[in-house]
């Protein structure tokens, strides 16, 4: 067990004893040995988060839930995500965590995802670590969010490569032989106007090909797709941090749909692709094909389409402009 375990085992064990013995009331336990900012309606709903073993997390989802009864899941898991839900501070930290959790209960319905909520707080409190003035109040998600990219663009490190785990969600590869797009299949690309005739004799997705969608799992993998798209990532460093957050996280995956001709040596790269895994389910954010379009191609577009269906990923959310 860590020291921060340590600490707050002994903390609950504390108030367990106390309160358990008649010696005081879970309010004022509550209030002296984990948050000076404990409430009459945090202690209330302590002593009602029945079947939570884990103390803490009992206490953070009493700090919830005194805010409003009717904060969803999102807000909830993302408390206890957070660093607050693994360590407890100091009395002052605690009075800080307090309006730090009244923030993200107040914007829920913007904040929406765990992660979101998790990043917020933990972004919060390493404020805090450095100005003891720091203060939540009068900021928004946007400005929060817009603070968030520039201070993991100064302290967030990582190598030349960094492997990214799987996704979250068991979306599968795609892994087709000898595949052809039937005749006649007509198509549109969002922010295309043209209406695309694929499959016939001399059209694209005529001839037999190999054509895989294969998960993103290294940052130099992910460098390399970028090159190949001409959407070079390797001297923009910004967008590498926030690649590398979102993989971190698990709260994106990213793919590359490649197609390679029967007879030819080497693959073509048709479209780079970023799945958000929300609470809702799992979305396209982005999917870029080679410069200088951007936009994937109409071939593109046709094989997308048929791996988002076949692993129920929503593709009607993508924005070219994200």
């Amino acid at each position: 067990c860590t020291e921060a375990g340590h600490r707050v085992a002994l903390a609950f064990a504390r108030v367990q004893a106390a309160s358990g013995g008649g010696h005081a009331s879970v309010l004022n336990t509550l209030k002296a040995e984990v948050s000076p900012a404990t409430t009459k309606a945090i202690a209330k709903h302590f002593t009602q988060c029945d079947g939570i073993t884990n103390p803490l997390h009992a206490f953070r989802l009493a700090q919830v839930r005194a805010f409003g009864p009717d904060h969803g899941d999102a807000v909830l898991e993302g408390v206890c995500a957070a660093r607050l839900g693994a360590s407890l501070g100091t009395g002052a930290e605690e009075v800080f965590a307090h309006s730090a959790i009244q923030w993200v209960c107040q914007h829920a319905g913007a904040l929406q995802e765990a992660s979101a909520v998790a990043h917020a707080l933990d972004y919060f409190c390493e404020m805090y670590r450095t100005d003891d003035d720091f203060t939540v109040f009068g900021r928004t998600p946007k400005t929060v969010a817009a603070a968030i990219d520039a201070y993991e663009a100064s302290t967030l490190h990582f190598d030349d490569d960094e492997r990214f785990q799987a996704n979250p969600r068991n979306i599968r590869p795609l892994f087709e032989t000898a595949a052809t797009i039937p005749a006649g299949t007509k198509l549109r690309v969002p922010y295309d106007p043209q209406v695309y005739e694929l499959g016939g004799s001399g059209q694209l997705g005529a001839d037999s090909a190999t054509i895989r969608v294969a998960e993103i799992l290294s940052l130099r993998r992910l460098v390399y797709e970028g090159q190949q798209l001409g959407n070079c990532l390797e001297n923009k460093y910004r967008s590498q941090v926030k690649y590398i957050s979102r993989a971190r996280q698990r709260v994106s995956s990213f793919w590359s749909l490649t197609k390679q001709v029967d007879g030819e040596k080497t693959p073509q790269h048709l479209c780079l692709i970023e799945v958000w895994h929300l609470r809702s389910g799992n979305i396209i954010r982005q999917a870029e094909g080679p410069r200088p379009r951007t936009i994937p191609g109409p071939e593109a577009w046709y094989w997308l389409s048929t791996w988002c269906g076949r692993e129920e990923v929503d593709l009607s959310t993508w924005d070219c402009y994200s």
